[in-house]
């Protein structure tokens, strides 16, 4: 990967909860309501009794096991996707090794990278995020977000 990332203006937002919300908070203090916390309001009924099911069926312990699990590998499979386009030096463990292997050729189709984890906000819609990267795929400019929480 190029370690000459050619940045995209980074603009300064903190984030902030409240309520059990995720808002971001750009330099003139406005906040706006992030995407996850969007989408978690806007989640469909049957998708949150589908859940509470899957609990209920495999018991609090082991629903927590599984999704802590998963939530590790995703993260940890996330970072090294950010190390690689960030022309960092990478550090595999066995448990992401798999992802990896399954995701890097597509990486390698990723050029010019402009902006990693960078914040964002839609003013005129009302929504804040964090974009994890936008730069070129197969010459075609792209943005990727991912939003898994």
């Amino acid at each position: 990967m190029q370690s000459d990332i050619q940045q995209l203006p980074r603009h300064p937002a903190k984030r902030m909860r409240e309520d059990g919300k995720q808002y971001y908070v750009d330099t003139r203090g406005t906040p706006l309501p992030s995407v996850t916390t969007i989408l978690n309001a806007t989640k469909p009924q049957a998708d949150r009794e589908a859940l509470l099911q899957w609990r209920q069926r495999l018991g609090t312990a082991e629903a927590n096991r599984i999704a802590g699990t998963a939530s590790r590998r995703g993260t940890g499979t996330h970072k090294q996707i950010q190390r690689y386009l960030e022309g960092k030096d990478l550090a595999i463990s066995e448990t992401v090794l798999p992802y990896w292997q399954s995701i890097e050729p597509i990486l390698q189709n990723i050029q010019n990278v402009r902006l990693i984890e960078g914040p964002v906000f839609h003013y005129e819609l009302g929504y804040a995020g964090k974009v994890d990267c936008v730069a070129s795929f197969r010459e075609f400019l792209s943005m990727r977000v991912e939003n898994c929480g």
